[in-house]
């Protein structure tokens, strides 16, 4: 029960110090930048009306509006996004995402200024002649499975798809290269309830067999009894066993791990994840509260003379946002289908025209 009770305790406080870093500061310094919306007027002796239309408007209107709308779907297709653009700045897409990109795994350099880094390769290099070649590329590769079963591809396979985007860079952009080859493979846990053992790290680097490079990290040998009399028997030097536990099995499971790529300054890549992360919530927590006061303010002003209460303004401004974010990411969503529609339709168009010719 010890245990169980410190890891409770433990993502306890994570998860407070995490609200408190995103929220709380983003909330300080929002009420530092717009000191004439901030301190809130709560008033005790206001009133919205001689009836209890607002306790009516919060009871009734805003669940309805919160069914109809479906705040959390919007809020899913925007932190997706963000993600998946925070995760591609970083060149982390496999590893946060789960998506393996070949733009991840290279690096952009300019011809005439080699020296020079290239910040945000994906805004304005051309990324899509290097993925064009990838998808094309007639070398075996399935993602990551190669000759041998948890194998990756192999070296001649990256030698090979090298000259493919040289070649199509040279003849498409030639002021620019695309080198392959910077980072590595890591072993990594697939789930977030892998047993921690102390002393074992959690990420491996593994060769192009899938197994560690270090044999002091080989885990699935040290808690399988005939790997680790095999290893033994090459002279191989292993960890040890991973500890008996009374609640749970600690030992490697193979199912509970992948492969996927790491590029180099792995520590420095996730601080940025994580501080994209936070300046989304940030933004977007600061700025729905300001222009939720702001709006309903005004609007408390015009339908009543009473004086202010910022939390039936609050109700108001939430309720106008709510019904302008869902409007236009119905706008947006139905205008995307409309255009997916089109181009394939157009390509069914092509491939008709094409057999017939």
């Amino acid at each position: 029960m010890l245990p169980q009770q410190y890891n409770i305790a433990r993502s306890a406080l994570m998860y407070c110090g995490i609200i408190l870093a995103c929220v709380g500061l983003s909330m300080t310094l929002a009420a530092r930048t717009a000191p004439s919306v901030f301190p809130m007027q709560w008033r005790g002796d206001a009133r919205f009306g001689d009836h209890p239309t607002g306790i009516l408007l919060m009871v009734f209107l805003l669940p309805v509006a919160v069914m109809w709308g479906r705040p959390n779907e919007v809020l899913h297709a925007l932190f997706s996004r963000w993600w998946r653009v925070a995760a591609r700045t970083t060149r982390l897409s496999e590893f946060v995402l789960g998506e393996r990109s070949i733009v991840d795994e290279g690096e952009w350099t300019l011809r005439r200024m080699p020296w020079l880094p290239v910040l945000a390769p994906r805004l304005w290099m051309p990324t899509d002649v290097v993925e064009r070649v990838f998808n094309e590329f007639d070398a075996v590769d399935e993602a990551r499975a190669g000759p041998v079963p948890g194998a990756l591809p192999t070296h001649e396979y990256y030698v090979q798809l090298q000259c493919a985007i040289d070649a199509a860079l040279a003849q498409n952009q030639p002021q620019v290269t695309f080198t392959l080859g910077s980072g590595g493979n890591f072993r990594v846990p697939t789930v977030d309830t892998v047993p921690v053992v102390p002393g074992r790290i959690m990420l491996v680097q593994v060769d192009g067999h899938g197994r560690p490079v270090n044999s002091r990290y080989d885990y699935e040998a040290a808690d399988d009894v005939d790997l680790r009399d095999a290893a033994e028997r090459e002279g191989r030097v292993l960890p040890p066993p991973a500890p008996e536990s009374s609640y749970r099995d600690r030992r490697f499971r193979r199912e509970h791990y992948t492969v996927v790529y790491v590029p180099p300054g792995l520590r420095a890549r996730m601080c940025g994840v994580l501080a994209m992360g936070w300046l989304a919530v940030a933004v977007l927590s600061s700025s729905t509260l300001v222009l939720s006061l702001i709006i309903g303010r005004r609007a408390y002003a015009r339908m009543s003379n009473l004086p202010m209460h910022d939390m039936y303004a609050l109700s108001i401004g939430l309720l106008v946002l709510l019904i302008v974010a869902v409007l236009v990411f119905r706008l947006a969503t139905f205008l995307h289908n409309v255009a997916a529609n089109s181009r394939a339709e157009w390509t069914r168009e092509l491939r008709r025209r094409a057999v017939l010719a």
